[in-house]
């Protein structure tokens, strides 16, 4: 993909765990990419990865503790939503 293909919707991803995932969707799309996960050791260990590993991208990238079914976010807010590895942890009411 070159600079000029790259998308620039905002982007989520629900359940990103430690958050390499949504850094990686963060490289190519050029607005902020936020990631949820309903646990605060998962959003911290992202946010750790990151400052660490690629402090270049903290401007680019939100992590938040949340889920799906109560997002903190406007309606239509982002373009995008991707649910990776999340529906084993599902469960039925």
């Amino acid at each position: 993909m070159v600079a000029s293909d790259k998308i620039t919707p905002n982007f989520l991803e629900v359940g990103c765990g430690g958050g390499k995932q949504t850094l990686e969707l963060a490289k190519e799309i050029l607005s902020t990419c936020f990631g949820i996960n309903p646990s605060e050791v998962a959003i911290n260990s992202a946010i750790s990865y990151v400052e660490t590993n690629h402090p270049e991208m903290q401007s680019r990238l939100e992590f938040k503790v949340g889920n799906a079914g109560s997002l903190d976010f406007p309606d239509k807010y982002f373009e995008h939503v991707y649910f990776g590895f999340v529906y084993i942890w599902l469960t039925t009411a």
